[in-house]
């Protein structure tokens, strides 16, 4: 991805007019972030933009210099060590490149390397975690930092900020997903602060879509919360309520064809009235570390599906388009955008489609070969 287009996609993120989803619509639509940045209200309502959402977006692009707010974030990005990932890089994690809405900007605080972990489990819950439930997470928490896995969760109050806490307490590694940006002066809630800041000295990771300055909306929690459940093969739900967002980190993990785990919970506590309805729809008890490995090896063995099958599936034009341009040698993301006429987030979605149909193989080093 060419600098001059991470600048743009820069700038979209400074825009609250659009969500994620119609972004990336849009940007198949307008074929670059440029294009979409440039677009005038009357081709945005063409793509089917509603025309409040088309006027504010123009409204908002006028007091933005493309420019001067990629000059500004450089200088924010050197003085706090800020990684920034878009789905071309190697760092960006593979699992998150499955999802339907995968962030084109990742802003990055600490090792990344953790990102493509072999061993992600995401661990979420009330913000007001009962005396069970931290102990549950202290407990589940021990188990898996003894088997090296690395936890991922929200830096939220309650559930989220323990695990964070008991994975550091056994000496782990922890990926915190922010719903604001991973500035410490606009890390959110402000009291976890410190637990950041820890996170970082022990080797962890902070990570957000959301750039440097911008506006922390109500919106961006359950937004984050995709991240969390991409991330990861599988989500464990300690604590919830039939209204909790971690019912929608669940659903997102659901959709994405990840594990789900939730622990059983008094029938007579609000607080685990979420965990016991999943239960009720499918998700896997959590009793201990023994249900993430087994559930784990299933999915494995279902990814890896029979070469026969493979050999008898059909593809789509858009795909076999993608396969054509592999000849013999191994092509990255971006170098297939320049084969073919499609935007990036097109690509990422045949590629990965290509993969689990084990058309194309990933080298490991954002590499694809047929």
């Amino acid at each position: 991805m060419s600098q001059l287009e991470t600048k743009y996609l820069h700038a979209l993120n400074l825009i609250s007019a659009l969500d994620l989803p119609k972004i990336h619509r849009l940007l198949t639509i307008f074929k670059s972030a440029q294009n979409l940045w440039q677009a005038s209200e009357e081709s945005l309502r063409k793509a089917k933009v509603k025309n409040k959402n088309a006027y504010q977006f123009v409204y908002q692009r006028q007091k933005i210099n493309v420019e001067k707010t990629w000059q500004e974030f450089q200088l924010v990005q050197k003085k706090h060590h800020i990684q920034l990932l878009t789905p071309l890089n190697a760092d960006y994690p593979k699992l998150l490149r499955e999802i339907a809405w995968p962030p084109f900007l990742l802003y990055c605080r600490g090792n990344i390397k953790l990102l493509n972990s072999k061993r992600l489990v995401s661990m979420i819950g009330s913000r007001k975690a009962t005396a069970y439930g931290q102990r549950v997470v202290q407990d589940a928490v021990e188990q898996l930092v003894r088997f090296n896995f690395v936890t991922v969760s929200g830096l939220a109050f309650g559930i989220d900020g323990e695990t964070h806490k008991q994975t550091l307490n056994f000496h782990g590694k922890t990926i915190a997903v922010l719903g604001t940006s991973v500035l410490d002066e606009e890390i959110y809630p402000a009291i976890n602060l410190g637990l950041a800041k820890e996170i970082l000295k022990n080797n962890g990771l902070l990570i957000s879509e959301y750039a440097p300055g911008t506006i922390s909306y109500p919106k961006n929690f359950p937004e984050r919360n995709r991240i969390i459940a991409g991330l990861a093969p599988a989500t464990i739900v300690v604590e919830a309520n039939k209204k909790s967002g971690s019912l929608i980190t669940a659903r997102f993990a659901r959709e994405n064809n990840r594990e789900v785990f939730a622990v059983p919970g008094d029938i007579f506590s609000q607080r685990s009235s979420g965990t016991n309805w999943l239960i009720e729809q499918g998700a896997t008890p959590w009793l201990s570390c023994a249900s993430l490995f087994s559930a784990l090896e299933y999915l494995r063995q279902n990814l890896n599906t029979d070469q026969e099958n493979i050999t008898s599936q059909n593809f789509s034009p858009a795909e076999k388009e993608i396969l054509a341009c592999f000849e013999g040698t191994p092509l990255t993301l971006e170098a297939l955008t320049k084969k073919s006429e499609k935007t990036i987030s097109e690509i990422m979605q045949l590629v990965t489609a290509l993969v689990l149909k084990t058309a194309l193989h990933d080298c490991g080093n954002g590499q694809y070969v047929k």
